[in-house]
């Protein structure tokens, strides 16, 4: 009981800058989150909630929802979007920013689970790479973080619960496995980690209820799925192969090489830093496998692997025409960073002095997240008012939505949302307020 009573003192104090840190950010969700559509949010949500309401039957309806253009198809944002229409009767973007970065709350939990074991302080480590602004693009729109941080949280839990080692909780693997992949395009690679945990197991059966599941939902998903990418954009995937690596090590090495900088401007020196910054982690990486860590801690070993997999997967299929180190990636390169801070502690903790272990922890961290409010809070506030003054031009004049093309079609999706009452309009008096309130 004594021995509890301290546990809990010790605690007490990284749980209260965890909580601290949980509440900045909720905060400046309230603050800055705004009920405007973004971008994808005209196509994945208005258009689809008003098709998904014009179908006919359950089975169309169903249909809708599984539809999807290319390899990701965010169902987790249909489905999410749906509950919202039925509990309020209408679709209020804020409120859909709200639930998406409770997934952030979940993902933070479950690396807290993983790795109390090894070190108290690394609750204020995990919360401050979690908990702040620097991939604001994924914060604040609708559909990113409904999908991205969903698959998160769906993909971590899953590799969380099939180290445990019991059969209940392999099978809830296999649930939140299937979750990921339809959340986000990088879900897929929770089946082939979780595969390697059930060979590294030597489990016949879970390997083959792993493929079967594999095999089973791929095909579900991919029923009905067009083509994304054009036979140019195929081939220059192909002709660009040199740039891959390069990609790869941005990718990774961005939430840091990044971290005086946001959005797609980034000047040389950051792209530098970051390209060395993922260098050294895909070193750390291959070290990690020379040296068999999977043998010593297979869950964080696994998290790990995602991470690469994940800056692998998007390197081959998403940087033809956008960039590495958008804010929108971040949030992945800022966990694999994490990851490899916890596996660095988890290895060599007993050679650390203490000081250097609150140094990687605690102060590096506050500092990180200190810095990154101040270089990207910027970014956040001038995005709600470019959202809000969008609106309230386009209310006005017919055009200045925020979304990359198809201005007509936006407008006509917002008219046709408002008329059935499945999106309100935000008034006047609200989008002025908003542009002007910082």
């Amino acid at each position: 009981m004594t021995d509890e009573r301290n546990l809990d003192r010790k605690l007490l104090l990284p749980l209260s800058v965890m909580f601290l840190l949980c509440c900045i950010h909720f905060y400046c969700l309230f603050r800055y989150a705004i009920n405007v559509p973004f971008s994808d949010d005209y196509n994945e949500i208005l258009k689809n909630m008003n098709m998904i309401l014009d179908s006919g039957s359950v089975g169309e309806s169903a249909r809708q929802i599984l539809h999807g253009n290319g390899y990701s198809k965010p169902i987790t944002v249909r489905l999410i979007t749906l509950l919202h229409n039925t509990i309020l009767h209408e679709i209020n973007f804020k409120y859909l920013v709200y639930t998406g970065n409770l997934f952030l709350l979940a993902t933070c939990i479950v690396f807290i689970r993983s790795t109390l074991s090894i070190s108290r302080y690394l609750i204020v480590t995990i919360a401050c790479f979690v908990f702040q602004p620097q991939y604001w693009e994924a914060i604040y729109q609708s559909t990113l973080s409904n999908s991205v941080f969903p698959c998160l949280f769906f993909s971590l839990a899953a590799i969380y619960c099939i180290t445990r080692n019991t059969t209940c909780c392999d099978a809830v693997a296999l649930l939140l496995a299937v979750l990921a992949q339809i959340s986000f395009g990088n879900g897929f690679l929770v089946y082939p980690i979780l595969l390697m945990v059930a060979v590294y197991r030597k489990n016949i059966r879970l390997c083959a209820a792993i493929l079967v599941v594999l095999v089973g939902c791929t095909y579900l998903y991919l029923t009905g799925t067009t083509v994304s990418y054009s036979v140019a954009q195929q081939m220059g995937v192909l002709t660009r192969q040199k740039l891959s690596s390069v990609w790869l090590l941005e990718f990774i090495g961005s939430a840091l090489g990044y971290a005086f900088g946001s959005g797609y401007d980034h000047d040389l020196s950051g792209r530098v830093a970051s390209i060395v910054i993922g260098g050294l982690v895909v070193l750390f990486y291959l070290y990690l496998i020379g040296r068999k860590y999977y043998k010593n801690n297979i869950l964080l070993f696994s998290m790990l692997t995602f991470f690469i997999l994940t800056a692998l997967l998007a390197s081959q299929l998403r940087f033809t025409t956008e960039v590495p180190g958008a804010s929108r990636y971040q949030i992945q390169s800022a966990l694999c960073i994490l990851t490899v801070l916890i596996v660095i502690l988890d290895r060599y903790a007993s050679l650390l002095n203490r000081y250097v272990i609150i140094g990687l922890t605690v102060v590096f961290p506050l500092l990180f997240v200190l810095v990154s409010y101040t270089t990207n809070l910027t970014f956040v506030v001038g995005h709600k008012t470019r959202l809000a003054a969008g609106m309230l031009s386009w209310k006005r004049s017919g055009s200045g939505l925020t979304i990359w093309q198809g201005q007509e079609a936006a407008g006509q999706l917002l008219f046709q949302s408002s008329q059935r009452g499945l999106y309100r309009i935000p008034f006047d008096q609200e989008l002025i307020t908003a542009v002007w309130k910082r």
